[in-house]
C-alpha cells in the first residue's frame, strides 16, 4: 500500500532513507542529497509518501509539483527489499499521481555515479535531458512523457504479496513483455484482493477498466494486450506444449512443492508454529518423483517447453527458487543436474533477478 507519511513516521522515513542511500557516501564522496533532507517539512508540506508492506516502512517516494510536472526528489527502498519490484511500484504510483494532477510530465534526478539508478528509470521510460552540477553534486536530469486523455491507459498494477510464486510470475511476464507495471503487496484476503478475485486469492491485476484474477488468465492478457516477445509461442504445437507444462506446473508440481511442502515448513497450523514433519515426510517421495521428472525432461532442451523462453519456465522459476533454499528439496536440486542448469539459465534473466522476492515469514 502507497500512503502519505504521517508526522510521527518523520525519523522512520528519514532512517529508512539513510539505509537506502549510505552505500552511497563512499562512492560519490560525501552524503547524497536526500540524506540531508528535512523530512518533517516534506511530510508537512504533503509530499512524502510511503510504501507499506505488511505492516512495515519498506520504500519511500518524494514527490514535488513544479510548473513543469511532477518531480521525483527522492526514491528509496530499503536494502533488504531491493530489487523486489517496490522501486518500479514507486515510480509508477508517481505517474498515477501525475495523471490525477493533470501533468504531462515527471521528472528526476540522481547523482552521475548512482549508474544502476540510471538503469533502472531507462528501463521504465525516462530519457536523459541534462546533466549539471547543482548544490555541490554531479546530477543527471531525466524526464518521462505521461499519456494523458481518453486513450491513455493507467498503469497495470499487480497485487499479491511478492513472496507469492504465483505473483512473480505475473511480475516476470510483465517485465519480459517490457510492461511497466505497479506492484501492491497486498495480502491474500485483503480489500484490494477481495475486491478481485472472488475467493481471495493472489495475483490479481487492474489495467484501466480490466480486471482479472487467477495468474494464466493475468498472464494471457499480458501476452496478448501488449507488444513484445510472445509469452505463448503462435505456433500452434508449441503453443499446446507450453500450455501444457503450465497446467502441470499448476496442477502438479505447485500442488505437491509449495502447498504439502512449503506451507508444512512455514504454515504448518501447529501451536508452536514449528514445522509438521509428519506432511513434510509424507511429501518427499512425491517430490523425487517429480525431480526425476523434470530433470529428464531438462536434458532434452534448454527450456521447459522447447528450444526458447516460455510462459511455462515464468510459472516453474518461482518453485524452483524456494526448492533450493529449503532442506531437503535443495539436497534434490542438487541431484538434478539439468534442473539445476535450466535454473541457472532462466536466473540469469532480468526479468528473474529484478523479482527476487523477500524472505519468507520467519526466515529472515
Amino acid at each position: 500500500m502507497i500512503r502519505p507519511a504521517l508526522h510521527d513516521e518523520a525519523r522512520t522515513v528519514r532512517d529508512a532513507v539513510h539505509a537506502a542511500y549510505a552505500h552511497y557516501v563512499a562512492r560519490i564522496g560525501k552524503p547524497p542529497g536526500p540524506m540531508l533532507d528535512d523530512y518533517p517539512q516534506r511530510i508537512a508540506d504533503g509530499q512524502a509518501w510511503v510504501l507499506e508492506d505488511a505492516g512495515r516502512i519498506v520504500g519511500i517516494l518524494v514527490l514535488e509539483e513544479t510548473p513543469a510536472g511532477l518531480l521525483l526528489d527522492n526514491i528509496a527502498v530499503l536494502p533488504d527489499c531491493q530489487g523486489k519490484g517496490y522501486g518500479r511500484a514507486l515510480i509508477e504510483f508517481a505517474e498515477s499521481e501525475a495523471r490525477r494532477l493533470g501533468h504531462e510530465e515527471n521528472r528526476l534526478y540522481t547523482h552521475v555515479l548512482m549508474t544502476e539508478n540510471i538503469s533502472l528509470y531507462r528501463r521504465v521510460g525516462f530519457v536523459e535531458t541534462e546533466r549539471v552540477s547543482e548544490k555541490g553534486y554531479e546530477r543527471v536530469y531525466m524526464t518521462k512523457r505521461i499519456p494523458m486523455g481518453e486513450n491513455s491507459m493507467a498503469a497495470l498494477e499487480i497485487i499479491g504479496a511478492p513472496q507469492s510464486n504465483f505473483v512473480r510470475t505475473a511480475r516476470i511476464a510483465c517485465m519480459e513483455k517490457g510492461v511497466p507495471y505497479a506492484l501492491n503487496p497486498a495480502r491474500p484476503h485483503s480489500p484490494d484482493v477481495d475486491a478481485v478475485h472472488p475467493f481471495g486469492k493472489i495475483p490479481a491485476m487492474r489495467h484501466g477498466d480490466v480486471a482479472l484474477c487467477e495468474t494464466k488468465a493475468i498472464c494471457t492478457y499480458i501476452d496478448l494486450a501488449f507488444d513484445g516477445p510472445p509469452l505463448i509461442p503462435r505456433n500452434p504445437t508449441d503453443a499446446a506444449r507450453t500450455e501444457q507444462w503450465i497446467s502441470l506446473v499448476n496442477t502438479g508440481f505447485d500442488l505437491v512443492f509449495a502447498r504439502e511442502y512449503l506451507r508444512a515448513h512455514f504454515f504448518s497450523g501447529l501451536p508452536d508454529g514449528a514445522p509438521d514433519r509428519v506432511k513434510i515426510d509424507a511429501a518427499l517421495p512425491k517430490m523425487r518423483e517429480m525431480f526425476a521428472l523434470l530433470d529428464r525432461e531438462l536434458g532434452t532442451r534448454p527450456y521447459l517447453a522447447g528450444n526458447d523462453f516460455t510462459l511455462a519456465d515464468a510459472f516453474l522459476l518461482p518453485l524452483i527458487h524456494y526448492m533450493r533454499v529449503m532442506p531437503e528439496s535443495s539436497e534434490m536440486v542438487k541431484a538434478s543436474p539439468h534442473l539445476l542448469a535450466w535454473f541457472d539459465r532462466v536466473s540469469a534473466r532480468p526479468s528473474v533477478k529484478e523479482t527476487e522476492p523477500p524472505p519468507m515469514p520467519g526466515r529472515g
